[in-house]
């Protein structure tokens, strides 16, 4: 047993460096990307450490998608994060924050669900939603931030003004 136990050990620091260098090689891509200008489309890997940089000082709209590797509703969310990642890409950043491997803003923003998604506007926290949507919704759910609805006297009249008679 305790040859069992010493192996299974080994091997979970084995993955875990693993892990760490294909983390720290994705890291060094994204940051090469966001050096060069070019626009992101697919969803981006956040850390506490890239948290700040990548989500808070971002100039574009941002959603976060809090997730873990043992949630099964996460890793269905996982093609429509991606679609929308490539069908909106340079009016939203999408990003993904994966709760098992970093802990400090999961537990500043009192995450207690997954997956939960954030959405961030110049920093500042303008939506929230707890669990999986369908693809629709989700869409539907950001382009309320990404295209705000025009006044009413605007949409109802169509921006012209009343023409003066004489």
């Amino acid at each position: 047993m305790a040859a069992r136990a010493k192996t299974n050990s080994k091997r979970d620091r084995n993955r875990a460096k693993q892990q760490a260098k294909r983390n720290a090689i994705l890291q060094a891509k994204v940051e090469a990307e966001a050096a060069s200008g070019e626009v992101l489309d697919r969803p981006i890997k956040v850390t506490d450490a890239t948290f700040d940089r990548e989500v808070i000082d971002s100039d574009k709209l941002v959603l976060v998608d809090f997730w873990a590797s043992w949630c099964g509703p996460c890793r269905a969310l996982a093609p429509s994060l991606e679609h929308l990642a490539k069908e909106y890409a340079g009016r939203l950043k999408v990003v993904k924050y994966n709760t098992e491997e970093n802990r400090r803003v999961a537990g500043q923003m009192k995450i207690r669900s997954l997956p939960s998604m954030v959405l961030f506007d110049q920093g500042e926290v303008v939506g929230v939603q707890i669990g999986a949507l369908p693809y629709g919704r989700l869409e539907s759910w950001i382009l309320k931030r990404l295209e705000p609805k025009e006044p009413l006297l605007k949409r109802l009249f169509g921006g012209k003004k009343k023409e003066e008679t004489n």
